[in-house]
């Protein structure tokens, strides 16, 4: 038996991991809440606008923070850099967001919505917040500042440990894949 095959098999199995990865994990129904927040999205502006739902989000992002950097939305939203990095080029392009070099550092690209990008987000902007507003109404006001507070702590929790290096329960519980680099068989990192 292998060392992969070997390390596979001591990994945890699927139904194992069921009970976590089901309805009843907190990951899982915070996935699904914002998914479902998000659906409807599509459906009534995405496409009549042309426009997908992250670079909606660094349209918002940009509406908040005008003059701030794709990693400073990154780091802000959640997103993955490289999925705001694509959505401010493609804002860019439809004419919808401005990038100008930053006077005190020529390497940062300082972003902000153009008056076409405003016009959008201006026409966008009520129904979303109407739509949180709807969304809240099942809570009371003790239970909102709970939650707010909440998911406050949660995301403080994860901006910590990705600052420290990121989860050691995220790591493969099996050594990488082998590949071949310049004729060579290496490990992959993990």
């Amino acid at each position: 038996m292998s060392r992969r095959t070997a390390a596979m098999n001591a990994a945890p199995q699927a139904e194992n991991l069921a009970p976590m990865l089901g309805d009843r994990a907190l990951v899982y129904r915070l996935l699904r809440l914002v998914n479902l927040l998000a659906r409807p999205f599509q459906e009534r502006f995405g496409t009549r606008y042309d426009l997908s739902l992250t670079e909606w989000r660094v349209m918002m992002a940009l509406a908040a923070r005008p003059g701030t950097t794709a990693t400073e939305i990154s780091d802000w939203s959640g997103l993955h850099v490289m999925n705001v990095s694509r959505s401010v080029a493609r804002l860019v392009r439809q004419g919808r967001a401005l990038r100008a070099v930053d006077p005190a550092d020529r390497r940062r690209s300082l972003l902000r919505l153009s008056r076409r990008g405003k016009a959008l987000f201006d026409i966008i902007a009520p129904s979303a917040q109407a739509r949180e507003e709807m969304v809240r109404t099942v809570l009371s006001e003790t239970e909102a500042t709970a939650l707010r507070a909440m998911l406050d702590r949660l995301i403080e929790h994860l901006h910590e440990e990705a600052a420290a290096g990121g989860p050691a329960a995220m790591r493969l519980p099996y050594p990488a894949a082998r590949r071949r680099v310049g004729g060579r068989r290496t490990e992959r990192a993990a």
